[in-house]
Formats: structure tokens, C-alpha cells, sequence
């Protein structure tokens, strides 16, 4: 009876533990700049935004303005990008481009203070040999539900590329799903409620919704320590039935950037 009794404390104590509030003190990192910009091989614009870094529990987002920032290259093209709407910066359509081969660095000044990247290479973009679905059942926010999972195989770089970025965007149509409860008569200045299930099945036959956002996940994979470069069967974006995405059309666009060492372990430990 007394080690049931001991047993019984200890659990109450650990969950007890497990739901005391942490407040964890970060100052360190509040009010730096934040840069995000790309660079490739395609035609501008490209675009950079600038803003300011948040204590842990501070919400929200401060755009930089005013600022002054450079692209350049290590031929010596520049092009100093115009600042679009607070704290969003933009080459010209016909300015700066990225050619392949060439280094690329960004410098930025804000008030009395610069800050300056390294040198980064453009390397050649590695194609995509093809993108496949799986249905799958996962745990989501929705619940378990299944749904389908992408998977993704680069062609063969022939050891020239190693490291790799996937930026998606997901675009879908869906009904929206309104729900008709009194109807308006106009000749006779009256309200009355719905009761026929057709009419609702009417509004919502008759009407479609399209979307198209930025998959918010990060995607890398390096085949540094493989003797194939070739990315093989890499899981990418799952989307489950929780949702109202697979109901009636899903597509997904897939970028697929090639990057150094430098940006891989970046973006890696975001």
C-alpha cells in the first residue's frame, strides 16, 4: 500500500510539473533586423523584406523603412531596390539579374548601421524528374485524418549540386458552404425561413471558392554524405480531409532551388 501511495505522488507531482508556466527570459535577440529576400536565375523583380525581430512574447510584425539596400554582384552590377510599401523592397523588372556561376551579396543600411552578406554562387538549378501522391493517414490538427502526401525525385546533377530548397504554393477550390436561413421577399416586403434543404443545395452548387497561399513548412535536403545526388522519394507537403482542400480541386506548385552549403545549414535550423 505505501509504494501505490509513493507511485500516486510522484505522478501528481510530474504533472503538476508539466503545467507550470515558463517564461523563458530572451532579450538577446529583440529589435535586429530581419532579412528575406531570394535571388535566382529567373527574371525579376526580386524582392526583399525588411523588418525587426520580436522578444518571445511580443506579437506581431514591424517593417523597417527608410532603409538602403544593395544587390550586387562580384562583377561589380549593382542595383539599389525601391522600397514598395513599408518595409518591402523591389529591383527594377529590368534591373539585376541572376545569372548562374556569378556570387551574389546583399548590403543593407538602416540609419547609421550596415550590414553585409558573404559572397554566395548561383549554382546551375537541378530539374525535377518527378512529384507523386500517396494517400496517407496522419495526425493533424483536425485530427486523424487521411490524406494525401507528396513525394518528390530530382534528376541526376552529376555531383554538381548537394543542397536543396523547396518552396510550395497550394491552391485549391472548394465550396463555401453557406448556410441559407431566411429568404427575403421583396413584392411582399416579408422575411420567412428557410425549411427546403434544395435551396441551400442550390446556393451552394451555384457558388465556388478558389485559394492560393504560401506553404508556411520548409523544406531541405542535402546528399552530401550519399554517394547518389539524385533526391530520391523525398517527403514533402501532407494535406489531410480535415480539410475543405481535397474536396473538390488541389494543385501544388513546387520551387526547387539549388543552394550552397552555407544557405543549406540556414535554412536547416530555422
Amino acid at each position: 500500500m505505501q509504494i501505490k501511495i509513493l507511485v500516486f505522488l510522484i505522478v501528481i507531482s510530474l504533472f503538476q510539473a508539466c503545467i507550470e508556466e515558463f517564461s523563458p527570459k530572451i532579450t538577446a535577440y529583440a529589435n535586429l533586423p530581419v532579412i528575406d529576400g531570394t535571388i535566382t536565375n529567373e527574371p525579376g523583380p526580386y524582392i526583399v523584406k525588411l523588418s525587426k525581430s520580436l522578444a518571445v512574447d511580443d506579437l506581431g510584425y514591424f517593417p523597417v523603412t527608410g532603409a538602403n539596400i544593395k544587390i550586387s554582384d562580384n562583377l561589380n552590377t549593382e542595383e539599389t531596390l525601391t522600397e514598395i510599401k513599408p518595409g518591402v523592397y523591389s529591383t527594377d523588372s529590368m534591373g539585376i539579374r541572376g545569372i548562374v556561376g556569378r556570387k551574389y551579396r546583399i548590403t543593407v543600411k538602416i540609419e547609421d548601421k550596415t550590414y553585409q552578406s558573404n559572397f554566395e554562387e548561383l549554382k546551375n538549378p537541378s530539374g525535377i524528374d518527378s512529384v507523386y501522391t500517396k494517400i496517407e493517414s496522419k495526425e493533424t490538427a483536425e485530427g486523424n485524418f487521411e490524406g494525401l502526401q507528396f513525394y518528390i525525385n530530382t534528376e541526376d546533377t552529376n555531383d554538381k549540386n548537394r543542397y536543396f530548397l523547396w518552396k510550395l504554393i497550394e491552391t485549391y477550390k472548394y465550396k463555401p458552404g453557406l448556410q441559407v436561413e431566411y429568404l427575403y421577399y421583396f413584392y411582399s416586403d416579408s422575411i420567412a425561413s428557410v425549411e427546403n434543404d434544395s435551396i441551400n443545395e442550390f446556393v451552394n452548387i451555384n457558388n465556388e471558392c478558389w485559394n492560393s497561399e504560401k506553404i508556411k513548412d520548409i523544406y531541405t535536403y542535402s546528399t552530401q554524405n550519399f554517394t547518389d545526388s539524385k533526391v530520391n522519394n523525398f517527403a514533402l507537403h501532407y494535406v489531410g480531409t480535415g480539410t475543405k482542400k481535397l474536396s473538390e480541386k488541389y494543385s501544388l506548385l513546387i520551387n526547387q532551388y539549388s543552394i550552397t552549403k552555407d544557405a543549406y545549414e540556414y535554412w536547416n535550423e530555422i
